[in-house]
């Protein structure tokens, strides 16, 4: 009896000993668990802070060239402007703020140098056209100019959005700069009798009418930097959004006729890679097949994949960055070299959002035809400028005859919806597109042509 007491202590104590440690086990990978979870949330929101930094510095780096390009439209020696502190990637919500607030602050007072050299400008070509002195001409530009907002000094605003504004309002004024130019170049016409080119104007033309031609003061040089910097501005938020493929409220891709250039596939030499010229591979046609790639986000289905949300990326590429993606896992840029057409995402999922970005190298400015396709939709920027929407075109016919038929297509086209004409400039140049999906199959494909 003492040995089966003995043998039942024992293997009680045994079963104890397993349940202490198995218990144990638990909570140590639960512990672990949630340290993964909070390190992960941790770097996620260091990365969210990070980007929108980026973003604000762009921001503050396109004001500063804007006040140079109008600067060196007058002729005028630029006003040094403090460089901008690099922002910590891991930097610590206090911090990120006080960056913010430095930025801004920076901005504003670029924001007040643009508005006063541009009323200074306008002054002067008000003083040239008319008989008014320049002290005349801007004293009668001021009183007609609305008042200017006071900045937010309360801390409440939106560092952010008022310095999208910001850029916004200055860009407005480069445009304006750049129409007087062009006036300036081309010549003005004016007729006798309107106030201009009579009496003692500082403009004059002879007989009824004329030409006001004041080019010789005109920097061509600049006029081509300044249309240069807004085609490869960054575009408008709303224009990212494809709109909706309509028929009748049934089907979401409607039916539609392609109109897919012909080719001469005869002649055609294919190759990969992302850079043309002398250093890169001979070949007419270039399939872009080296991209980061992130996602997936959460996407949505039916006509909502065509409005789908704004995720980070959006904002800033940061290739050392990770963002919660869908259904909150960690998302990273991820480096994919496709050899095969078209360009399938790792991990594709239905129902997702997926960005790419990569860069492409000229050995001069150069014009390209761009030959894009994607399933479901995707838009795409080159150098932050908006040159595909895929949402503008009906796609019924593009499933039916690139997918469906037996045809030439994918080894022709590679999939190819449309084609757009764009402006490379010579070195790099930067390639960004959002790739939406809805159910099923996915991929985007984009290649490059020299123009004939």
């Amino acid at each position: 009896m003492t040995t089966g007491f003995r043998m039942g202590s024992s293997r009680w104590c045994l079963l104890v000993s397993v349940g202490v440690h198995a218990a144990l086990a638990a909570w140590l990978y639960h512990v672990g668990n949630v340290e993964l979870v909070r390190r992960q949330d941790t770097e996620v929101a260091e990365s969210v802070r990070a980007t929108a930094q980026a973003r604000m510095a762009r921001r503050v780096d396109d004001l500063r060239k804007i006040k140079e390009l109008l600067e060196q439209s007058a002729n005028r020696a630029p006003e040094p402007v403090p460089a901008q502190e690099p922002a910590a990637a891991a930097a610590a919500p206090a911090e990120t703020a006080t960056q913010a607030d430095r930025m801004l602050k920076q901005a504003r007072e670029m924001s007040r140098a643009i508005d006063e050299l541009d009323r200074e400008l306008k002054a002067e070509e008000l003083a040239r056209l008319t008989d008014k002195t320049k002290e005349e001409a801007r004293a009668e530009l001021d009183a007609a100019a609305p008042a200017d907002p006071p900045a937010d000094s309360s801390g409440k605003g939106d560092p952010a959005a008022e310095l999208a504004a910001l850029e916004e309002k200055a860009r407005a004024v480069l445009a304006s700069r750049a129409e007087q130019l062009a006036r300036e170049y081309q010549g003005i016409q004016v007729e006798r009798g309107d106030g201009i080119g009579s009496g003692s104007g500082k403009g004059s033309a002879s007989g009824q009418g004329g030409t006001l031609a004041l080019s010789s003061s005109l920097n061509k040089r600049t006029l081509e930097e300044i249309a240069r910097f807004m085609r490869e501005g960054r575009a408008p938020e709303a224009d990212w959004t494809s709109p909706l493929y309509r028929n009748a409220g049934r089907d979401i891709f409607a039916g539609g006729k392609g109109q897919v250039p012909a080719i001469d596939a005869a002649r055609m030499v294919k190759g990969r890679g992302r850079i043309l010229g002398a250093d890169g591979q001979y070949a007419n046609r270039i399939y872009l097949n080296s991209w980061y790639i992130i996602g997936p986000f959460q996407g949505r289905h039916s006509s909502g994949l065509f409005n789908n949300p704004k995720y980070p990326p959006e904002d800033a590429v940061l290739l050392d960055a990770v963002y919660h993606g869908k259904n909150r896992r960690v998302v990273k840029w991820e480096y994919v070299n496709e050899a095969r057409y078209p360009l399938v995402p790792p991990a594709a999922e239905e129902n997702s959002v997926y960005y790419g970005y990569t860069e492409v190298f000229m050995d001069q400015e150069r014009d390209m035809l761009v030959w894009i396709g994607a399933d479901d939709n995707a838009s795409v920027k080159v150098n932050d400028r908006l040159v595909w929407k895929g949402g503008i075109a009906a796609k019924r016919w593009f499933y039916q005859s690139v997918y469906s038929s037996r045809n030439t297509y994918e080894r022709d086209y590679n999939r190819t919806e449309g084609q757009r004409l764009v402006r490379f400039r010579k070195g790099r140049n930067t390639v960004f597109f959002k790739l939406s999906n809805g159910p099923t199959r996915m991929f985007f494909s984009m290649v490059l042509t020299p123009v004939k």
